[in-house]
């Protein structure tokens, strides 16, 4: 592996070091495959561009350009990462403190509901794809269940 791919894996590693949860969630919580995240944190696939964006949109504070070139620090602010919450009340915690949002990047409530709003069509998106991915792997393999009409 390169030097700069490298440079790249091991600053993704450092980033999920600061992450609370698992891989599991914190695949999840990018809207990304478990399994591709792994390979992306063992070197086994190219750390993009793309990809680093797709970070910044989900984790708000997250600096991409420091994931792709390592020039910068890996936050955007010195108050580090504002995770993005897909739970109810996900704005609450922002709207109670004064300033909130000025500290949080945005200029107001508009732009944080309408990023967090894409965030969560893309979330629905993939969801739609597994389901008829799973509704294909029914299809596939009779759609009988075990110890079922099927099995004899």
């Amino acid at each position: 592996m390169d030097e700069i791919l490298e440079g790249r894996r091991a600053r993704l590693n450092e980033f999920k070091n600061t992450l609370s949860g698992t891989d599991k969630e914190i695949a999840m919580s990018l809207n990304t495959n478990p399994g591709f995240l792994s390979q992306l944190l063992n070197g086994h696939r190219s750390v993009t561009a793309s990809f680093a964006y797709k970070i910044s949109k989900c984790y708000t504070g997250f600096n991409p350009d420091w994931l792709i070139t390592g020039n910068g620090s890996m936050y955007k602010r010195e108050e580090g990462i504002k995770v993005y919450d897909p739970e109810p009340g996900m704005l609450t915690g922002v709207m109670e403190e004064p300033g909130g949002y000025e500290r949080s990047g945005h200029t107001g409530i508009v732009e944080t509901t309408m990023d967090r709003v894409s965030a969560l069509e893309a979330q629905v998106a993939t969801l739609l794809e597994r389901m008829g991915w799973l509704e294909e792997e029914v299809r596939r393999l009779g759609g009988g269940c075990p110890g079922g009409d099927d099995a004899g």
